[in-house]
């Protein structure tokens, strides 16, 4: 077994007549001749020498060779700038477009009630949208039960002060009245000022119970309220939901803690931030579709509610975050714990945080439905190698697409990601044809970019 890789050893055979010797010192079949071509119309094959049909020219033999690489002169690599990198684990993530509305966070919603008769003397909030502050007054309420339970607290303290405490009946009646006036929404502060200044001047003030924009106002200047009566709708609009509806064949990838990112025409240079928050049970049957609920960030409270926003999901392609490992030859096996492939034997390598096995979208040349890669063997040759790979996907520093590798490369392999096109069209001309149609890579360097 290989001592790095664990795989089972291969036997190669030497001296095998007919070889001769590439770049490396390494064996090698030379090819025969099997068609003949012409060099200015590659498309021209014939299996016997003769003269092209469109030009005339004397076709030229195009050799075959068993390993099936193509080997192009470093001068004609550097003309049509051609460039590889390495296979490697990236953390990917697909984009799941949807659109919806934007919606108060029914959380940052609270409800002002009164609790307690009376009327109301002054409003301090007077209009739907003003912006309050925790603990800011909304108004002022006159009470005449809160008066009377002021005056039972005064009469039980001024008793309670005149025996010395030794009356435990008057300090019950106390406690009781001041428990009543806490549950009416008075602090210790309010109920000590109200003491000092003289029941007749009190009135109950009502307080925001957060910050955020009064949503809904009932209260009225002189309008008698009732205990339990609404007076304000208080919401903080800092974090907003964004509902949407994704199709019924994407809900299965989104999980909650996604992140999202949304846009809106009013504020066209900008983006919003978020996460999934919560996805609904069932979906819609006459939309085949499934309402999601996003928690979007509002810190300048740009977002209203009702604004209509589009929005793009970022899904993970490997959630995995840590203790996963996968085969190097075959990437879709992944297991919780370290140990060999069942496949092939070789270790397994631990992959990193959110990686998976992929590989530039410029890198991959499709024959026909077949998606093909030329891997760098040695400098200056290139072998073409059909690929297994997932749709393409994002790479989350720098917005690049990326195929996640299912099968055919390992971590390490140097593929071409620039000229990858320029190298499948001289693959059709290989050996002397090659050669006499050199013309294929020779072109400016700003032109050989993809």
């Amino acid at each position: 077994q290989c001592p790095e890789c664990h795989m089972d050893l291969v036997p190669v055979e030497e001296g095998k007549p007919g070889e001769r010797m590439d770049m490396e010192g390494q064996s090698e079949e030379e090819g025969e001749v099997q068609q003949w071509t012409c060099g200015m119309h590659p498309a021209i094959r014939s299996e016997e020498p003769g003269k092209c049909p469109i030009c005339n020219m004397d076709l030229i033999p195009v050799e075959s060779s068993e390993s099936g690489s193509l080997r192009i002169p470093q001068e004609r690599l550097r003309e049509a700038g051609i460039e590889s990198e390495e296979v490697a684990y990236l953390a990917l993530t697909r984009e799941i477009a949807t659109s919806g509305r934007i919606d108060y966070d029914e959380r940052r919603v609270k409800y002002v009630a009164s609790r307690i008769s009376g009327r109301v003397e002054r409003l301090y909030a007077d209009f739907v949208g003003i912006d309050v502050t925790r603990g800011e007054p909304l108004l002022q309420i006159y009470s005449p039960d809160l008066i009377t339970t002021l005056e039972e607290l005064k009469q039980a303290l001024e008793i309670s002060r005149q025996n010395g405490g030794a009356d435990s009946h008057v300090g019950a009646l106390a406690e009781a009245a001041r428990s009543r006036l806490l549950l009416w929404g008075l602090s210790k502060e309010d109920i000590a000022d109200a003491l000092g200044a003289g029941a007749d001047a009190y009135q109950l003030t009502i307080r925001s119970p957060i910050a955020g924009t009064v949503i809904e106002k009932h209260a009225v200047e002189g309008k008698y309220v009732k205990q339990g009566d609404n007076l304000y709708v208080v919401a903080d609009l800092s974090v907003v939901w964004l509902i949407a509806d994704v199709f019924e064949e994407d809900i299965g990838r989104i999980n909650i803690g996604d992140e999202v990112v949304a846009t809106t025409r009013a504020f066209p240079n900008r983006t919003f931030h978020g996460n999934v928050a919560f996805i609904d049970p069932y979906v819609d049957e006459h939309t085949r579709s499934v309402r999601v609920r996003m928690e979007i960030q509002n810190p300048e409270l740009n977002l209203k509610p009702g604004m209509f926003v589009e929005a793009r999901i970022e899904v993970p392609v490997n959630r995995y975050a840590k203790g996963l490992w996968t085969c190097p030859m075959h990437p879709d096996f992944e297991s919780r714990t370290p140990g060999e492939c069942p496949d092939c034997g070789m270790y397994l390598e631990e992959v990193p945080p959110g990686g998976v096995l992929a590989l530039s979208s410029s890198a991959v040349v499709f024959w026909g439905e077949i998606p093909v890669v030329y891997v760098e063997r040695a400098p200056a040759e290139f072998e073409p190698r059909r690929v297994e790979i997932d749709p393409a996907a994002i790479l989350a520093d720098n917005s690049q697409a990326y195929y996640p590798v299912l099968a055919g490369l390992m971590r390490g392999d140097r593929v071409v990601t620039d000229g990858s096109f320029l190298i499948s069209c001289q693959a059709k001309l290989t050996g002397t044809a090659a050669s006499a149609y050199g013309g294929a890579l020779k072109v400016e360097p700003t032109q050989g970019k993809r």
